[in-house]
């Protein structure tokens, strides 16, 4: 058989080596699950997760080599975040002043469409009774 079909037996010998559950998908959802803390951001959860595996690659905590980058950005960790409430404020403010222009100018475009299609009902009426006045 393996003479009629040379590439069979090597497709069933790659078959059989595929994984056949998701052990690793689960195991990151069990991980995650450990790591999530109430109110937690996205970014939060993913620098954990990165964290974590980066302490798993290097077989420890204290294998961790901590480098001068790292502690500078540890020490302007504080600045940056403050940077990040801040800029994340204005945004609201400036959605705030969006959303109430909106609510200003919403009504005024609302007028300027029914006067423009109240021009053009006057302006076919206006041309209606010229052709029917000149039939009569």
């Amino acid at each position: 058989m393996a003479a009629n079909y040379p590439k069979a037996l090597s497709l069933c010998e790659l078959e059989l080596l595929l994984s056949h559950g998701q052990a690793s998908v689960e195991r990151g959802f069990s991980v995650n699950k450990e790591l999530v803390v109430e109110n937690q951001s996205e970014q939060t959860l993913a620098a954990r997760r990165i964290l974590k595996d980066h302490i798993v690659h290097v077989n420890g905590v204290t294998n961790v080599e901590i480098t001068h980058n790292m502690v500078v950005a540890a020490r302007n960790a504080r600045a940056r975040y403050a940077n990040y409430l801040s800029q994340q404020k204005e945004e609201q403010e400036a959605e705030k002043r969006n959303k109430k222009r909106k609510e200003e100018t919403d009504p005024i475009h609302e007028l300027e469409g029914k006067h423009r299609r109240l021009k053009t009902d006057v302006s076919s009426l206006v041309s209606t009774s010229k052709e029917l006045y000149e039939k009569c």
